[in-house]
């Protein structure tokens, strides 16, 4: 019995006159300050819960990220930090914010040193 090809169209060609709306966006960049100095502008886009299973010992390691788009349209996260969290509280959502790592700060505890940010917003 002869078989023949059936004529599929291309599934990575979008059909005429369709548009598309994202319900899910891909993971973010995650955006590290190391060096004191370090800086990131964005538009911030809200606060993210990430959830994540226990680790062995029963610690909960699941985190807040900061969401923003990049000049180029990525998406961007940055871990909530104690300073960030207080900082970052009374931004509104589409705003461009500038956070500029300026210090570390010696704590308490004497463990690692908290990182201190400035942060702006675009008049």
């Amino acid at each position: 019995m002869a078989t023949t090809k059936a004529t599929v169209p291309a599934v990575e060609t979008n059909p005429e006159n369709w548009e598309w709306d994202v319900v899910k966006e891909a993971a973010g960049i995650k955006v590290i300050f190391d060096t004191i100095g370090d800086t990131f502008i964005g538009q911030y886009v809200g606060k993210e819960f990430v959830e994540n299973e226990p680790s062995a010992d029963g610690k909960d390691r699941s985190f807040w990220n900061f969401n923003f788009r990049g000049h180029d349209g990525d998406l961007y996260t940055i871990g909530e930090s104690y300073d960030l969290k207080d900082k970052m509280e009374d931004i509104e959502e589409g705003v461009w914010v500038r956070l500029e790592y300026l210090r570390d700060v010696k704590t308490a505890r004497n463990q690692n040193p908290m990182k201190s940010f400035r942060v702006s917003v675009r008049k």
